[in-house]
């Protein structure tokens, strides 16, 4: 579909979160280097660590601008590009693109489900889309298209209204949360932090629970299938 109408051949959720991880180990091993570097240096505390986390939140932006990609995604083969234009992002964009990114963490990645061209929200903010860089080497099964959000058959509601409709289910299903915690824990672990095992693990499995009720709510809201701003049949 999309492959056929644009060239461009898109990857697999699944590959850019590996390269997400493997950009998560580069911080890593270059924090490791930087410190055994800047440490033993005869200046300041806060210079050194200035001057950390500015080579750390530098280095992608600056290779996403120069090179077209992060180490990650050019271990994975893959290609950060302008939306519109197929060239590289300005080093101005690339700073907002991974901002956001850290900013919204996983939840960014949410959005590579229900979006055209498979974009994350640091992409939507950028205007960036991710690409192979080598299509041509890649299995036919893991290339996808532009991806068909609005089925013509339904007329949909506005895109304010679709976040307006995710953030008020958003709020409730943290609030509904919060009751779980004030219900299953006792007082000494809400509010003085000691909990035991059993208290432990409910904590986990409501976060989780909440963290992946999120993410559906941010996919069935954008599709249209909440109530509140659910998409309506057209008429035939």
């Amino acid at each position: 579909m999309g492959i056929e109408q644009t060239g461009r051949r898109y990857p697999r959720p699944i590959r850019r979160i590996e390269a997400v991880l493997l950009d998560i180990l580069v911080v890593f091993a270059l924090l490791f280097v930087l410190m055994n570097i800047i440490a033993p240096l005869s200046i300041h505390g806060g210079i050194k660590a200035a001057i950390i986390v500015s080579i750390l939140s530098l280095q992608d932006p600056l290779l996403v601008s120069v090179t077209g990609a992060s180490i990650g995604h050019h271990l994975r083969g893959l290609r950060v590009e302008h939306a519109d234009t197929g060239e590289n992002l300005g080093l101005l964009r690339a700073v907002l693109r991974y901002a956001v990114k850290a900013l919204l963490g996983w939840y960014s990645v949410v959005f590579l489900y229900v979006t055209k061209r498979h974009q994350t929200v640091h992409d939507k903010v950028a205007g960036s889309v991710v690409i192979f860089k080598r299509p041509e080497l890649i299995a036919e099964e893991d290339i996808l298209g532009e991806r068909v959000i609005e089925d013509a058959g339904y007329i949909y509601p506005s895109a304010i209204r679709r976040v307006t409709v995710i953030i008020i289910y958003g709020f409730l299903t943290m609030v509904i949360v919060g009751i779980g915690h004030s219900v299953a824990l006792s007082e000494s672990c809400l509010y003085s932090d000691y909990c035991d095992t059993t208290e432990r693990l409910v904590q986990v499995t409501l976060t989780l629970t909440w963290m992946v009720g999120l993410a559906w709510i941010l996919i069935l809201g954008w599709r249209g299938r909440l109530w509140g701003a659910r998409r309506m049949k057209r008429n035939s």
